[in-house]
């Protein structure tokens, strides 16, 4: 098993506190040629999501869902009924220039709306020195 630990945090333009905090893992068992990100978000979230990558990948899917006993979701009692996330999925792209591209979708269902929500987040990540 490989891994290292990563941290994300968002801001809004201009603002120096955060609106959004995560923490995790990157993990992979090339015996079993899976992939893992585990996800832990400070309101009260967290989920493993996995798939399969090859050592040479350049890109991979992973996905969680919630009830999965594998790849799965779980969230506190609030978020678990007023903002459900049911699904999460994320793409990545290693490219030709050492960057990496991530496609990365949360579905979430919101107490007393029909339709699920979408929200998907895409960006490229650039090494600088």
């Amino acid at each position: 098993m490989f891994g290292f630990r990563y941290s994300t945090q968002a801001f809004r333009l201009g603002e120096t506190d955060p609106f959004h905090d995560e923490v995790g893992y990157w993990l992979w068992d090339p015996k079993e040629e899976l992939l893992f990100k585990s996800v832990t978000i400070p309101r009260g979230m967290v989920l493993l999501a996995g798939g399969h990558a090859k050592a040479d990948a350049k890109s991979f899917k992973l996905k969680a869902e919630l009830g999965s006993h594998t790849f799965g979701i779980c969230s506190n009692p609030f978020l678990d009924v007023e903002f459900q996330t049911v699904k999460y999925e994320i793409e990545m792209r290693i490219n030709a220039d050492g960057s990496f591209t991530y496609d990365q979708n949360n579905f979430i269902q919101i107490k007393g709306q029909e339709k699920t929500f979408e929200h998907r987040d895409i960006n490229t990540l650039r090494k600088v020195s």
